[in-house]
Order: C-alpha cells, then sequence, then structure tokens
C-alpha cells in the first residue's frame, strides 16, 4: 500500500516537527551522501583541506601568542592548547556558517519542490560532523606524539574521550540555532550573509578558544559566562587536559543558553520555510 501524504497549513509542534526526521531519513541520508561526495571526491585535496585547515590556524594563533607573550596554560605547550580549541571551534563556526546559507545554497530545489526542510538541517550537522571526525582524529595522533616524546606532559588519554559527544551534541545545537535564525533572516535582510564569515573570525578572539576562561577575571569574565561557546570549548579541554578545571555553573547556564537559541532558531526556521520560495 502506497503511503499518503498530507501537507497542511497547520503549523506542527516543535516535537512533531523534530519527529518527522526519523520519517524522511532516507531523504536525510541521500542529501548527506550528495554533500559528502562533492565535498570529498569532486575536490582537488579532499578530506586533506579538512585535516590542513585547523593545523595552518594553529601554526598562525600560536605565533600570534608567542609574540606577545601570552601562554594560555603552563601545563602542556601552547600549540597543542590552540589546537584543541581550535578542533572544537571550526566545527561550530563551519556548521553555523552552512547553516546560515542553506536557503541560498539550496534555492533551485526550495523554490520547486515540496520537501522536509529540516533535513537539510540535520545533514549539514552530520557533513561538519564528519568533518569534525577527520580533525580530531589529527588531534589524537598530535596528543599521542607529544604524550610518548615528552613524559611529563599533563595530557589525558582515557576513558573521558568517550565524552566527546558531550560538546559535539552542544555545539551542534548552538550552531544550528544560530545559524536558522540568521537563515531565516536572510530571506528578507540578505546582506546578514555578507559578514559572516567576518564576524566568526572577530569571535574566535572573544571565546575561549586561544585562552582559558581560568585566566581571565574582571568584566571579562563575566561576557565568558554569557558567552554560551565557552561550555563546549572548556568541556573539549576538560577531556584531554590533566586536572583542568571547568567552572561548573558557567556550563550549566551557557547549554541553556544553547538549547534555547535551537528552539528559538527551530520556530524561526519553520515560519520562514513556508515563506522562503516568494523571497528567493
Amino acid at each position: 500500500m502506497k503511503k499518503i501524504i498530507e501537507i497542511s497549513n497547520k503549523k506542527p509542534t516543535l516535537l512533531e516537527y523534530y519527529s518527522e526526521i526519523l520519517q524522511n531519513k532516507y531523504l536525510i541520508f541521500q542529501i548527506t551522501k550528495k554533500e559528502f561526495i562533492t565535498a570529498y571526491t569532486q575536490s582537488l585535496l579532499g578530506f586533506l583541506y579538512h585535516a590542513l585547515v585547523p593545523l595552518v590556524q594553529t601554526i598562525i594563533f600560536n605565533f600570534f601568542i608567542n609574540k606577545i607573550e601570552f601562554s594560555p596554560n603552563d601545563k602542556i605547550p601552547s600549540f597543542l592548547f590552540v589546537l584543541i580549541g581550535v578542533t572544537m571551534w571550526n566545527l561550530f563556526s563551519t556548521n553555523t556558517i552552512k547553516i546560515s546559507q542553506i536557503f541560498t545554497t539550496n534555492r533551485k530545489y526550495i523554490s520547486k519542490l515540496y520537501f522536509y526542510k529540516f533535513s537539510l538541517i540535520v545533514s549539514s550537522i552530520l557533513i561538519t560532523t564528519t568533518h569534525f571526525i577527520i580533525n580530531l582524529l589529527i588531534l589524537l595522533s598530535i596528543i599521542l606524539f607529544f604524550k610518548i616524546t615528552y613524559e611529563n606532559m599533563q595530557i589525558d588519554l582515557n576513558a573521558k574521550i568517550f565524552l566527546i559527544i558531550i560538546p559535539v551534541t552542544i555545539a551542534a545545537l548552538l550552531s544550528a540555532g544560530i545559524g536558522m535564525i540568521i537563515c531565516s533572516l536572510s530571506i528578507r535582510y540578505r546582506d546578514l550573509l555578507f559578514g559572516i564569515n567576518f564576524i566568526f573570525q572577530l569571535l574566535i578572539f572573544t571565546s575561549p578558544v586561544l585562552f582559558s576562561v581560568n585566566s581571565m577575571d574582571g568584566q571579562f569574565s563575566t561576557f565568558l559566562f554569557l558567552n554560551p561557546t565557552t561550555s563546549f570549548l572548556e568541556f573539549f579541554r576538560w577531556i584531554f587536559i590533566t586536572d583542568y578545571q571547568i567552572k561548573f555553573h558557567y556550563f550549566v547556564v551557557n547549554v541553556i543558553c544553547s538549547v534555547l537559541i535551537f528552539l528559538f532558531g527551530t520556530k524561526l526556521y519553520i515560519s520562514a520555510e513556508r515563506k522562503v520560495a516568494d523571497y528567493l
């Protein structure tokens, strides 16, 4: 018996909207497969590009840190400290930028076809997570090298590594929420997309990517308390650095903010997808 799909103008609840992910798993798989092929097989460098980017960024940032004589953490080399932060930051920034441009990059499909558009969000998260796994393997290899080469290196590679799913989930939720907000507003205000790459280049200096929250105090410490990226960046470092301290109240507040931003972004996205074809 053929399945009948009923199209209604009634707005679904968030729970109903999310439940459609399982119903559209084949569509999500096909979109992800297409993106994966484009990213890794129809390119000159393929997966090497996503592997080299965090290393190049880390070298540049590490040079900057050494020039201003700023040591982010005295337990491990600054190169490794920055690489840990950059690896997690790239997951967040790449996914946010990718999701914020979903309506414009998929214009030809959205304007002509009816389909579950949240599948584009899920597919984006899956692709950027794949990039992150490649970067994570490189990070683990470098950590293992430092661990073997330097006996007193205060780096952990133990059961805590299985908790990586926690910062990855928080980063995915926050980036999806921010991306959907920008994406929803950009169908009417196109200039929001013009400076997003530049904005994220600046945000990396106002988030605990190159430094530790524990080394900050005063008004900037309060800002970090309100910065939702603090939660997953600090938790990710805690997994690898021995005796690294996490400020629990920072973590709880940031996680709550990330979930609220994701829910708000979804609401905007649902409203925007109903009229996106008219603006595209």
